[in-house]
């Protein structure tokens, strides 16, 4: 294996832009790219796949000589055990994101896609609006909203079992109101279909 800590950080502040870019490496495919702008980027050089690939970790000073010596160890460890850290710093990227859109949907009050709420929602807009009275449609709505939403909105609907929906049928029958439990059941299930 070539021997890797080569860089020295005064090494590293003296390097002067030049009219090209060029290379110092700190080995084990670590090496700090100097723009002629004055810009040092480093860049780990490694090989997945049997296709040669570069994977950027930051720029200097931000990311200081330390630093980058664990990110390239971290992505060392990553190529060992068979991953491609190019591909699974894409993964975290695309997970951010979906993790940050789920939060911008709550913000705004909305129910989780795939959540119950969410289901029943396009199900009542969708579907039982269009069969129904627009009074019909919104007492169901309201039955849904104060007795069903409350306690399984937010869930998944692949995870919610029959006991889920008896459960808040019977809320329902414990304060007297039989027929609207019926109303409440019968939506519930019409919802996810």
């Amino acid at each position: 294996m070539p021997a890797t800590d080569k860089l020295t950080d005064p090494a590293i502040k003296k390097a002067k832009p030049d009219a090209k870019p060029y290379k110092l490496s700190d080995g084990g495919g670590l090496f700090l790219l100097v723009q002629p702008g004055g810009a040092k980027w480093w860049r780990l050089k490694y090989r997945h796949g049997g296709k040669e690939k570069l994977l950027s970790l930051g720029t200097y000073p931000d990311t200081p000589l330390k630093k980058a010596r664990e990110k390239r160890a971290e992505a060392r460890e990553l190529l060992a055990a068979g991953g491609d850290p190019s591909a699974a710093r894409k993964e975290a990227k695309a997970g951010d994101a979906v993790a940050a859109e789920l939060a911008a949907v709550q913000a705004r009050g909305e129910p989780l896609p795939g959540s119950f709420e969410a289901v029943a929602r396009a199900w009542w807009k969708e579907v039982h609006c269009a069969k129904v009275s627009e009074g019909h449609a919104a007492r169901t709505l309201i039955r849904l909203e104060q007795d069903a939403f409350p306690w399984i909105g937010q869930r998944p609907i692949a995870e919610l079992k029959a006991a889920d929906v008896l459960a808040c049928a019977q809320r329902v029958v414990q304060r007297g109101a039989v027929e609207t439990a019926h109303r409440l059941k019968d939506a519930c299930v019409l919802a996810p279909i």
